[in-house]
């Protein structure tokens, strides 16, 4: 009798709460690549081809991690590397610069500027190497 009193119909309650969300897409995405690597370590190559292509252009050749991009990103990392030595080894001249106030309050921001457009350039190009990319 209690069997009967609890039974609902299937789907009555909605989806189960772990498979709501972008956790259920990402990991669809990441059980999909790991279907097509099954396949490619079988020597299936031509069907794990096929089962990326359903994912996006990201994820095949030429895309999101092609040699320029990534050269790109590590001449970006190159410059951020530079620009945190410099800050580092010239640290007391601009400290004496830009504490004088008045118009070298301007050296302070361009300094901020510089830093935040390449460290952030080289950051989202890098992530987006990875294939993380923000959500739009």
């Amino acid at each position: 009798m209690l069997k009967a009193a609890i039974h609902l119909p299937a789907g009555a309650l909605g989806a189960h709460p772990a498979f709501w969300g972008p956790a259920n897409r990402a990991m669809t995405k990441f059980d999909t690549i790991m279907t097509a690597v099954t396949f490619a370590e079988r020597g299936e190559a031509a069907t794990a081809q096929s089962i990326l292509s359903g994912l996006g252009s990201r994820l095949t050749a030429g895309g999101s991690r092609s040699w320029g991009r990534i050269a790109k990103t590590a001449a970006l990392g190159l410059a951020s590397l530079g620009l945190y030595g410099a800050l580092f080894v010239f640290e007391r001249p601009i400290l004496a610069f830009t504490s004088e106030g008045g118009a070298s309050m301007a050296a302070v921001i361009a300094i901020a500027f510089a830093f935040s457009a390449v460290h952030g350039a080289f950051t989202g190009r890098f992530w987006e190497i990875l294939g993380l990319r923000a959500k739009r």
